[in-house]
């Protein structure tokens, strides 16, 4: 021991050096894509975000549909065409994983209830995700490549809290028990900032094999809360699947997310001291507890085409709340 051949009144302070040390907290990483179709990871435990060079096409159709294979670090995304995009770990490019006709996607115009996907999830080896304006989870099953096998649709009647379909939001899948947590989005074209959405899970345990209906009573389906989270609230779990955060481009605030029934508060707390400079379109579904490799450090991308530049550049936050207030319905 070191201690006693100290000085005497260096010793205490050598003794509280050893017991008031603590280990570092392990980062742990979500990812998003913003307006501008670029990829971020941000890490939760330092609460930074950092851009990737690796970036969905810029053009004017909008990205979306973000998860994270956890067990093979790999990264799903739907890129402006509906293609459902994979980025593999320890490689630099977006491949494709399934195209818009294997998801039963047919365009990107925002026209109509098959036109994109606002959220998605990564569980039982499926990418998982809701159309915009649809009650109609889909479940797309995947090889260990990433690759498409076959689509499965499961259609919630009445889903949430009585008729009309959503708008997202995100929605998040715990693997520890199979349960799907959904934030819709209730635009308030008066005024963005007061905008609100729906809260509610699914049971995704022994769901049918093939393409289901189920009615608004089903037990499957809990209702924790009506126009109680910010809207446009974008989900994701830590690594443990123990927090559930959430990050709302309408507020640019950092939330917890409480999954218990909430009756008369919120369920969304915002994180002290935690906003966001992006606006983030989704994040996946659960952190990774390291980030995504490349092959090769990735080039610095060159100028946006001048289409892009306009997606990436001229929606500024309150002009693309405007459009997308326009765009919307009732959750």
């Amino acid at each position: 021991m070191l201690v006693p051949c100290l000085k005497p009144w260096l010793a205490p302070l050598v003794v509280g050096v050893v017991i008031g040390a603590s280990p570092a907290q392990a980062n742990q990483y979500l990812y998003g894509v913003s307006v501008s179709n670029r990829l971020y990871s941000i890490n939760i435990t330092t609460q930074k975000e950092q851009q990737f060079s690796l970036f969905v096409d810029p053009t004017a159709k909008l990205a979306n549909g973000v998860a994270v294979d956890p067990n093979r670090f790999n990264l799903f995304v739907m890129d402006g065409n509906n293609n459902l995009r994979i980025w593999r770990d320890g490689t630099d490019t977006l491949d494709i994983a399934a195209t818009p006709k294997q998801m039963g996607l047919d365009d990107n115009s925002f026209s109509g209830a098959n036109s994109n996907a606002q959220s998605a999830a990564f569980f039982d080896d499926a990418y998982w995700f809701f159309p915009r304006n649809s009650n109609v989870l889909n479940r797309i099953n995947l090889d260990d490549n990433g690759k498409f096998i076959s689509r499965l649709t499961y259609q919630f009647q009445g889903v949430p809290d009585g008729a009309g379909n959503q708008l997202f939001g995100d929605i998040a899948i715990n693997p520890l028990d199979g349960r799907l947590y959904a934030a819709t989005s209730i635009l308030n074209s008066k005024d963005i900032t007061r905008s609100t959405g729906n809260f509610y899970s699914l049971n995704l345990s022994k769901l049918p094999a093939e393409d289901s209906t189920f009615e608004r009573k089903d037990p499957r389906y809990t209702a924790i809360c009506s126009r109680c989270v910010p809207g446009n609230l974008q989900l994701g779990y830590d690594a443990d699947k123990k927090v559930l955060y959430g990050v709302s481009n309408i507020t640019d605030k950092w939330y917890t997310v409480n999954t218990a029934l909430a009756k008369n508060s919120s369920p969304a707390t915002h994180v002290p001291g935690w906003t966001s400079s992006l606006d983030f379109f989704d994040l996946s579904d659960v952190a990774l507890t390291r980030e995504i490799s490349t092959s090769a450090p990735l080039p610095v991308p060159g100028p946006l085409p001048l289409l892009g530049a306009a997606a990436a550049f001229g929606w500024g936050r309150k002009l693309r709340r405007r459009i997308v207030a326009s765009q919307s319905q009732a959750g």
